[in-house]
This record gives C-alpha cells, structure tokens and sequence, in this order.
C-alpha cells in the first residue's frame, strides 16, 4: 500500500477545496491544480516574450 501524509489546512480552505475537488479523489484534483497552475504561468511567459519580442525575433527562435 502506498504511504499518505496530511497537510494541514484552515477549515475554510478545506470546504473551498471540497467544494471544487467535486467526485475527483485528492491526488487528481491537487495534480490537476499544479497543472493547471504551471500551465498559466507558461501562458503567462509567452505573453510577456510577445510584448518585448518582434515578430522576427520570435521567427527566428
């Protein structure tokens, strides 16, 4: 049987979480969470490299 560990957080967070974790189980919910995160910030990223980049410059990488 794999290892589970707790973390602690307020009650309100944890109806915030519940709430949205929906019928998903806790591992796919904060999995999903991180992904959805590092996804943003590649979002983000690429936004602010288009603000300072010119179209050739972005052609050329």
């Amino acid at each position: 049987m794999r290892r589970v560990a707790t973390i602690p957080v307020s009650d309100t967070v944890k109806v915030i979480l519940e709430r949205e974790k929906g019928n998903m189980n806790w591992d796919e919910f904060l999995l999903m969470l991180v992904n959805e995160y590092k996804r943003k910030k590649r979002e983000e990223g690429i936004s602010d490299l288009r603000k300072i980049l010119t179209e050739d410059d972005i052609r050329e990488i």
